[in-house]
């Protein structure tokens, strides 16, 4: 993955490690206090999980050696969050196991790949509506907002990561400097919102949960009586009704001994898919030896050029060198106006933007012979004594002298220019006009 894109990748798993604690939070906060370890130690596990992936990726390794050290570092956070004793019974485990398992999964995915924008603002929204929900959640409980320090800094992370992919600038250490200094900002801005406005969210978040508790609450005693109408509708049964009582009916004893389990078969059974298990999962890591990721090999080689940033001060710098230069330039066609080579440049630039401008890879003397054709008389003898001065000055070797006629060229040439390209707006329409009236009337309708 690029460099530029390291911090968008950071955050966006920090994030999501935030989301998953404030998530167990809303799950558990109600019913007891979490422990101190878990799940607070997601937020600490996201950023050493992608430092890791990032280092192993330094060098070019193997498929299979990548997803060994995943699969490790997942491992090992589940049974530290089994040792711990913080949690209890299979289904706590089971959303436990999960949670380790996606957040590795996505430090791996972000640690080849950098995230798209839209998984940068669908993280963003989620943290937010996430945020508005445990404020009302806390207010409601009346619990302390402190619970809601790991949502309020996924937000910053989320908003920062961002920041970070719409500038994709590559840092160093003054720029991760300025990175945690932003951090700490718009954390502290969010922390701020959430402590100044949780009481009021809280509330009208309690009052729009009572309304709609009430309303379901309506439409479903409303329910009861329709079905309880319906039901008093249908007559009741007479002397011909079967009566099923418990145990009325039993199995065969041949029946109950097939169903009762063998524990030999049950055994071969358990050993068989461990085998199979055991020889799935070789596969795969033979699969995977056979890809190699990370290393300079591994990067693309024809990567977009980088965009070279220039400073204010270099940039003033070239702004005023090529003033400079642009005023050197007037100022010495300005004393060479009368000199063959500096009448000629001022033709150049009189005619740049008419149908007399010069064309590329026009010699001087071709250019001033299409500009003596549409001259009038005077012009076009000044001209025609300009060309051979032009010529000597610009490819001879002799000295240049001054144009007798250079101020009669220079004031003429204007008047020519615009009578030209009047004269060449006028043939336009004319064709234009011709070819709509040849149309008219080619056209029988």
């Amino acid at each position: 993955m690029r460099e530029k894109h390291t911090l968008s990748a950071l955050t966006t798993l920090f994030s999501s490690a935030c989301i998953f604690c404030t998530l167990y939070y809303l799950m558990t906060l109600g019913e007891r206090t979490p422990a101190a370890y878990y799940p607070q130690v997601l937020m600490i596990y996201a950023p050493v999980l992608y430092g890791l992936n990032r280092a192993f990726l330094h060098r070019e390794h193997t498929m299979r050696s990548f997803t060994l050290l995943n699969v490790s570092m997942g491992t090992a956070l589940f049974l530290s969050v089994l040792l711990s004793g913080g949690e209890s019974g299979w289904v706590s485990l089971l959303f436990v196991g999960i949670i380790c398992l996606w957040l590795t999964i996505l430090g791996a995915q972000l640690a080849m790949e950098p995230p798209k924008l839209s998984y940068l603002i669908l993280c963003l929204d989620l943290s937010l509506m996430l945020l508005v929900l445990f404020i009302g959640y806390l207010s409601l409980t009346g619990a302390s907002t402190l619970w809601s320090l790991p949502i309020a800094a996924g937000c910053a992370a989320a908003i920062l990561g961002i920041i970070s992919h719409r500038t994709g600038s590559q840092m160093g250490a003054r720029g991760w400097g300025i990175v945690a200094l932003m951090f700490l900002v718009i954390f502290i801005l969010v922390w701020l919102l959430v402590s100044f406005a949780a009481a009021p969210a809280g509330q009208g978040l309690v009052v729009l949960w009572n309304a709609a508790v009430a309303g379901v609450r309506f439409l479903a005693d409303l329910m009861w009586k329709i079905l309880l109408f319906l039901c008093s509708l249908i007559p009741m049964g007479g002397q011909g009704e079967l009566s099923m009582e418990p145990g009325a009916v039993s199995l065969p004893q041949a029946a109950q001994e097939s169903l009762e389990a063998n524990p030999a078969m049950l055994i071969v059974l358990a050993v068989l898919c461990g085998a199979l298990l055991l020889v799935l999962f070789v596969w795969v890591l033979r699969q995977l030896g056979k890809l190699r990721i990370g290393g300079k090999a591994a990067r693309p080689a024809a990567a977009a050029p980088l965009r070279q940033r220039v400073s204010l001060w270099a940039g003033l710098r070239r702004l005023l060198a090529a003033w400079r230069r642009r005023l050197h330039l007037r100022i010495f066609l300005w004393r060479i106006r009368n000199m063959p080579a500096g009448v000629y440049y001022c033709l150049v630039r009189r005619c740049r933007s008419g149908p007399w401008r010069k064309k590329a890879g026009e010699t001087p003397r071709d250019f001033l012979l299409r500009l003596q054709r549409g001259a009038d008389p005077e012009l076009y003898a000044a001209l025609n004594d300009l060309i051979p001065a032009v010529d000597e000055s610009l490819f001879g070797l002799s000295a240049p002298q001054p144009v007798p006629q250079a101020r009669l060229i220079r004031r003429r040439v204007g008047t020519a220019v615009l009578r030209q390209a009047f004269k060449s707006f006028h043939v336009r329409i004319k064709e234009l006009s011709s070819t709509h009236k040849t149309t008219s009337q080619s056209d029988p309708t």
